[in-house]
């Protein structure tokens, strides 16, 4: 009897298992196809997020062309500027130097004439003074 109830029990154990290999097969194909639906979907949403990604480093490579050309011109008005900030500053120091030099031919003229000469015993203001001989002279004259 054992050996009756072990080949029972054997037997029985074949079953569940062949049941269990029969709803398992089912329930597997019902979550593959669930798998490879979701499969299909994220494969479309990667193409998009793909597709946006493309448009995307497109946009920043205009951008930074843009920002190349813009900083390429912003350095050429940058020098521009300096260059006319340095023909400036020449031309100031050319008209610095023409009015000294006619500064210093006007104290001269007036230094030579026997008209200025007189002047230089009156009391003038300083302002005058310094216009006719300059500074170091109007200080002199008191």
């Amino acid at each position: 009897m054992t050996t009756v109830m072990v080949r029972w029990a054997l037997v029985l154990v074949l079953v569940a298992f062949g049941l269990g290999a029969c709803s398992g097969y089912r329930w597997g194909s019902d979550d593959r196809e669930a798998l490879a639906g979701r499969n299909e979907q994220l494969a479309a949403e990667r193409a998009i997020a793909g597709g946006v990604a493309s448009i995307n480093a497109q946009a920043v490579t205009s951008l930074q062309d843009q920002f190349r050309a813009e900083a390429r011109r912003h350095l050429e008005i940058q020098k521009a500027n300096q260059q006319a900030l340095s023909a400036r500053g020449e031309q100031i120091v050319r008209l610095e130097r023409a009015a000294a030099q006619r500064r210093t031919e006007t104290i001269q003229k007036a230094a030579a004439d026997e008209d200025c000469a007189a002047l230089r015993t009156l009391p003038v203001c300083a302002a005058v003074a310094d216009r006719l001989w300059g500074e170091a002279t109007a200080a002199d004259q008191n």
